[in-house]
C-alpha cells in the first residue's frame, strides 16, 4: 500500500486536500526554493502585500521587505538554513508603498531536503500584525 494512503485517501485526494488547505488558509503561505526564489504564494499572502501571485513568483521575499529590515531578514535566512526555527516581525512594503508589519514564522516552516541534506524548499507561514483593514486596504 502506498505511503501516501492516509485514512483511505490516495495521493490525488491528499494533494487536493493540501491545495485546498493552503489556498483557504487565513495565514499567508510563501514557499521558496533552495535559492529563496518564490515558487508558491497563497491568495492570503497576495492580499496582504497587494501583489498578484504572478508578480511574486520567481522573486525572493526580501524584495518585499523594507530595506531597514534586510539585515534581520538575512540573519533569519542564515539561521533557518542551519535548522534554527524562530519568529520575527518584519516591515514589508505593499505594492502601493504602504508599510506593513508581518510576523514571519520560521519556526513553523516545513523544509524539504535533497539527498545531500541541503534545503530544497521552505514553506513559511506569515501572519498579519497590522489588522485586517491595514492589510486589505
Amino acid at each position: 500500500e502506498s505511503q501516501w494512503r492516509v485514512a483511505g485517501c490516495d495521493c490525488v485526494e491528499m494533494n487536493a486536500l493540501y491545495r485546498q488547505a493552503v489556498e483557504s488558509a487565513h495565514e499567508g503561505i510563501w514557499v521558496v526554493d533552495a535559492n529563496w526564489k518564490t515558487t508558491l504564494v497563497n491568495p492570503r499572502m497576495c492580499e496582504m502585500i497587494g501583489y498578484q501571485a504572478k508578480e511574486i513568483l520567481g522573486r525572493t521575499p526580501n524584495e518585499f521587505i523594507d530595506p531597514s529590515a534586510l539585515p534581520q531578514w538575512d540573519a533569519l535566512v542564515s539561521r533557518r538554513e542551519h535548522g534554527v526555527g524562530e519568529s520575527h516581525d518584519f516591515i514589508f512594503r505593499r505594492k502601493n508603498g504602504a508599510e506593513l508589519w508581518l510576523m514571519v514564522s520560521a519556526d513553523c516552516t516545513v523544509t524539504t531536503f535533497s539527498p545531500d541534506a541541503k534545503p530544497r524548499s521552505v514553506l513559511i507561514a506569515v501572519h498579519g500584525l497590522s489588522g485586517d483593514s491595514a492589510i486589505t486596504g
